[in-house]
């Protein structure tokens, strides 16, 4: 009978019953449903890679009514569970370091602190003691000019030695070199190519190809902003004290001008 209410919605039910004589005796209630209450994890939902020692923030959604919340995860693909904090207020966020788990077959589950409501991650992800390399910018949506000076940026786990940097416009369908080799020190600074499109990636990477990490998603190049003098442009002869108009036009992005 409940299953079958919409929810925050208030209802009205009468009990009675009806005496030899045909007089009804009762009472009406009202009550009013809530919508179930639910978890779901949104990170790690699986695929991902997270070096031991490294910041893990795990993240969640949940609707109806749902208080502190306790934070699980397993090395075993589900088959034993081990504690990162037994309550924390249900905020969407938890940020901790990456436990020493070596292991491809990894899950979360956060469940509030009475264990119900409870989501787990959809897929395993791994925990690793290998290297890795995380692009941070550009990461995707950015918009860069063609001769704008810009600073590719990433961040780095374990032994990561000098690396390379390539960026494609097509998506990843071809890659071209940004810098051969450049030292791992997270930053690279570069004058944007006269490549405009709107599918650009970059990706670094060890000089020798492993680890290596790409854009999450495209950005663009766009063309470089111009602007052009239409009056006057020469040739013309202006008297002292009269009112002329200046004028130009402009490509690209351009603000305020002198």
């Amino acid at each position: 009978f409940i299953n079958g209410l919409d929810p925050n919605t208030t209802y009205h039910v009468r009990a009675y019953a009806t005496n030899i004589a045909g007089t009804s005796y009762g009472s009406d209630k009202s009550f009013m449903t809530e919508a179930e209450s639910n978890i779901t994890v949104t990170h790690p939902n699986g695929g991902e890679r997270f070096h031991v020692g490294s910041s893990l923030t795990i993240t969640w959604t949940s609707a109806g009514t749902v208080g502190d919340v306790k934070i699980e995860y397993s090395n075993n693909n589900g088959d034993s569970w081990k504690t990162v904090i037994a309550s924390t207020p249900n905020n969407g966020s938890y940020t901790c370091t990456t436990p020493d788990s070596v292991s491809e077959q990894c899950l979360v589950r956060i469940s509030e602190t009475d264990g119900y409501p409870s989501d787990t991650s959809n897929a395993v992800f791994s925990i690793t003691n290998d290297p890795t390399i995380t692009v941070t910018s550009p990461n995707g949506g950015e918009t860069w000019e063609v001769g704008s000076s810009r600073e590719i940026t990433w961040t780095s786990a374990g032994t990561v030695n000098e690396v390379k940097i390539e960026y494609s416009t097509d998506n990843g369908a071809n890659w071209s070199i940004v810098n051969a080799s450049t030292p791992n020190d997270g930053s690279h600074t570069c004058t944007i190519p006269n490549t405009v499109s709107d599918r650009c990636l970059v990706r670094v990477s060890e000089t020798d190809g492993y680890p290596s990490d790409t854009s999450n998603a495209v950005f663009s190049i766009i063309s470089e902003p111009t602007i052009t003098v239409t009056s006057p442009n020469g040739g013309e002869t202006w008297e002292v004290g009269s009112s002329r108009d200046i004028t130009w036009t402009s490509a690209g992005t351009v603000g305020n001008v002198k």
